[in-house]
C-alpha cells in the first residue's frame, strides 16, 4: 500500500537531500570552529560546542539519508535509476560518516589531540565528501528539469547543493597544506614546501571550479555565484575571523575579496563564450590567497618566515608577507582558475549523466 504519491514521493526524496547538505553544512561549520579553538589555545574535550554542532550536523544527515532511501525505493524505475549512483554514495558516506564518531572518541581517548591528517578527520572527512556529493547530484538532478529562463527557487538551491561539497574538500585541501597535524604522539604534518606548492596549485582550482559550476548550473543567472561565494566568506569569517578578537580590524578587508566574486559573475551572465568563461575562472583562482585568509596564513609562513603564528599576530605575518608572496603565486592561481573552469564542464556533463 502506498502511503504517499508518486508526487510527493519525489518532493520528499528532493527535501531529504536538501536536508543532508544542510546537516554537512553545520558539521563542516563546526569543524572550521574546532580549528579555530584549537588555535586559540582553548580546552580540547571530545564534549565540547563545536564537537556538538558537529554531531548534531551528522544526525540530522543520518536522519535525512534515511528518509532519502525509503522515499527513492518509492520511485517509478526510470527515476530509480537515475538517482541510483547518488543514493549509494550517500548510503556508504553516511555509514563512514557515523564510524568516524566512535573512531574520533577512542582516538582523543587514547591520545589526546588529533591533527588534520589523523585517521578520524580523514574518515570523517571521506564520510562527509561522499554524502555530500550524492545529495548534491540528487538535488542538481531534480531541479534541472524545473529551471526555466526566469529566476526560480531551484536556482538558488544550487547554492545549497554546492557550498557544503566545497566547504568538504577546503577541509580535505587543507588537511594536506596546513601545518596542524602534530600532537604528542604523531606528526602527520606535510612537508613545507610540499605544502605550499599544493596550495597554491589546488585551493584556486577548487575555487574556480565550484563557483563556475554553480553559475553553469544556475544557467548562468546573476548572483548565484556571488550568493555562493559570499556565503563561504561569511561561513570563513564567522569560523576563524570573528572568534580571534586580534583578527577583528580585518573584517573589512577581507570583505572587499566580494569585488571579484561579483566581476566574474557580471561576466559569466553577461557571456557565455570561452573566452568570458575562462577568464572568470582566471579571476576566481586569482582570488584564493584572500579567500582562504587566514588560515593560509599558516601555510606560507611555514616557507617565507617559519615563525610561531599565534592568534595575536596571525594578521601581521599575512600582511608581511603578502607583498613577497602574492606576486609568485598570482600567475599559477591563474592558471589553476583555468584549469577549474574546464574541470567544472566535466562535472556537468557527470552531474546530468541519468546513470
Amino acid at each position: 500500500m502506498r502511503i504517499f504519491s508518486e508526487g510527493t514521493n519525489q518532493k520528499l526524496f528532493f527535501f531529504s537531500n536538501l536536508v543532508i547538505s544542510f546537516g554537512i553544512l553545520l558539521v563542516t561549520v563546526g569543524g572550521g570552529w574546532d580549528i579555530t579553538n584549537h588555535l586559540l589555545n582553548k580546552p580540547e574535550a571530545f564534549f565540547s560546542l563545536p564537537h556538538a554542532l558537529l554531531y548534531i550536523g551528522v544526525a540530522i544527515a543520518l536522519f535525512a539519508t534515511i528518509l532519502m532511501f525509503t522515499r527513492w525505493h518509492r520511485l517509478p524505475e526510470d527515476q530509480k535509476s537515475s538517482y541510483k549512483f547518488p543514493v549509494m554514495l550517500g548510503i556508504i558516506g553516511i555509514f563512514v560518516l557515523v564510524l568516524s564518531g566512535p573512531l574520533d572518541f577512542m582516538w582523543h581517548s587514547s591520545f589526546g589531540l588529533d591533527g588534520l591528517l589523523s585517521p578520524p578527520h580523514q574518515a570523517l572527512l571521506s564520510g562527509l565528501f561522499l554524502c555530500t556529493v550524492g545529495s548534491m547530484i540528487s538535488i542538481l538532478r531534480y531541479g534541472r528539469s524545473h529551471k526555466g529562463k526566469n529566476y526560480s527557487l531551484h536556482h538558488f538551491m544550487v547554492v545549497l547543493a554546492i557550498l557544503p561539497v566545497w566547504l568538504v574538500c577546503t577541509g580535505f585541501l587543507y588537511s594536506y597544506s596546513l601545518p596542524f597535524s602534530q600532537t604528542e604522539y604523531f606528526d602527520f604534518n606535510p612537508e613545507i614546501y610540499f605544502a605550499a606548492i599544493f596550495a597554491t596549485i589546488s585551493l584556486p582550482f577548487l575555487s574556480s571550479t565550484i563557483l563556475v559550476l554553480g553559475s553553469k548550473l544556475a544557467n548562468y543567472k546573476f548572483g548565484i555565484l556571488s550568493i555562493t561565494g559570499i556565503l563561504l566568506l561569511i561561513i570563513n569569517a564567522a569560523n576563524s575571523i570573528v572568534p580571534n578578537p586580534a583578527l577583528i580590524d580585518t573584517i573589512p578587508f577581507y570583505a572587499l575579496t566580494v569585488i571579484p566574486l561579483v566581476v566574474a559573475d557580471t561576466i559569466l551572465a553577461q557571456s557565455q563564450r570561452k573566452a568570458a568563461i575562462y577568464a572568470a575562472g582566471c579571476i576566481l583562482g586569482s582570488t584564493f590567497f584572500f579567500l582562504y585568509f587566514p588560515l593560509i596564513t599558516h601555510i606560507y609562513n611555514e616557507v617565507i618566515f617559519d615563525r610561531v603564528v599565534s592568534g595575536s599576530v596571525t594578521s601581521n605575518v599575512y600582511f608581511e608577507f603578502m607583498p613577497v608572496v602574492f606576486p609568485i603565486i598570482v600567475g599559477p592561481a591563474i592558471f589553476m582558475g583555468l584549469i577549474g573552469t574546464i574541470f567544472a564542464d566535466k562535472v556537468l556533463g557527470k552531474v546530468h549523466r541519468k546513470n
